[in-house]
């Protein structure tokens, strides 16, 4: 009899070890999941502050238009961070009011950077004027169902269109109203 209960014992011992083997693939398998997350949303996070970072290569050399250009990317930098906050669930407030703080800011560099171009008699001022008043357009048009329906969306949306615009608008645009 004390064999039977020898492999009987035995038996339950050999089901532990293979169940705990089992158990441990999965847990290895979960952990390179969960490592892999971690890494794809470092990088995305990292991508995503990078996207909406000043860079000095944005730089004009004209301190009062880059020190607008640099709040242009904190305002985008702020609506960043509204995306990100998962405490706040009625984005719907705040959204408008930074559209609003876009809206105005653009409005005032905007003009301020014409009146620059317009002192320099630079050649090229109603095309670029023409720009400048396409974004306020596509700000001016912002559909606020669409806001209310999917905040996150909008709000990746926006980022991209801003952060987009600003960078391509100040290294090409612009950066050409500097050459002499």
């Amino acid at each position: 009899m004390g064999k039977k209960v020898k492999r009987g014992a035995l038996k339950v011992y050999e089901v532990k070890i293979h169940m705990s083997l089992e158990s441990l693939e999965a847990l290895f398998l979960l952990k390179n999941q969960v490592i892999e997350c971690i890494i794809q949303n470092k990088y995305k996070e990292q991508w995503e502050v990078s996207m909406i970072e000043w860079r000095n290569e944005f730089l004009l050399g004209i301190e009062k238009i880059d020190e607008q250009h640099k709040k242009l990317f904190q305002i985008a930098s702020d609506i960043h961070a509204l995306m990100k906050n998962k405490l706040v669930t009625d984005k719907y407030d705040q959204i408008l009011i930074l559209i609003s703080e876009l809206k105005d800011y653009t409005v005032f560099h905007f003009t301020s950077e014409e009146e620059y171009m317009k002192s320099i008699e630079y050649r090229k001022l109603f095309s670029h004027k023409v720009e400048h008043d396409d974004f306020i357009e596509k700000i001016n048009n912002v559909d606020l169902d669409k806001v209310d329906l999917d905040h996150q969306q909008y709000l990746l949306e926006i980022l991209e269109f801003v952060v987009n615009w600003i960078s391509v608008h100040i290294l090409e645009t612009d950066k050409a109203y500097t050459v002499k």
